[in-house]
């Protein structure tokens, strides 16, 4: 009898975002602001690959009619394949203005300061003797405008 194959790697979760300020449908001005926002969220790692189970051994064989003996041993199962390994997560972003509909109205110099963006989770490792590992995730991008698209 065969091995079971190898439970999967879970994929690593995306970081969080941060905005300093989200618009959603709305006409606003933005005059003279300071907008700010901080570090994007760091994605998480991707789990590792389980093993294969190894294969079982043979039954040995039955008796056969007029005492002729036993049949020989069944060979060993192969072993079950190894799962796959999980991606790592895409990091969050970092916009100091987010919006979605109407652009906010700029009359005046504004400061936008975006934090940086998150660091990209790490894909999971193959098992032993596996072939490629994971994919890592994405770093998070960093902007000071960001328009949601329809």
């Amino acid at each position: 009898m065969g091995g079971c194959g190898g439970m999967h790697g879970e994929a690593g979760k995306g970081g969080g975002a941060s905005m300093a300020l989200v618009v959603w449908d709305s006409a606003i001005t933005l005059d003279t602001v300071v907008l700010k926002s901080a570090k994007g969220g760091d994605g998480g790692k991707g789990g590792d690959a389980g093993n294969g189970g190894g294969g079982k051994s043979g039954s040995p064989g039955g008796d056969t009619a007029g005492g002729s003996g036993h049949g020989g041993t069944g060979g060993t199962g192969g072993n079950g394949g190894d799962g796959g390994a999980g991606s790592g997560g895409t990091a969050g972003p970092s916009y100091a203005l987010v919006f979605h509909g109407t652009k906010p109205a700029e009359p005046n110099t504004n400061s936008m300061t975006p934090g940086a963006g998150g660091s990209k989770g790490k894909g999971g490792a193959v098992a032993i003797g596996g072939a490629t590992p994971a994919p890592d995730g994405k770093d998070g991008a960093s902007l000071d405008r960001f328009e949601v698209k329809p």
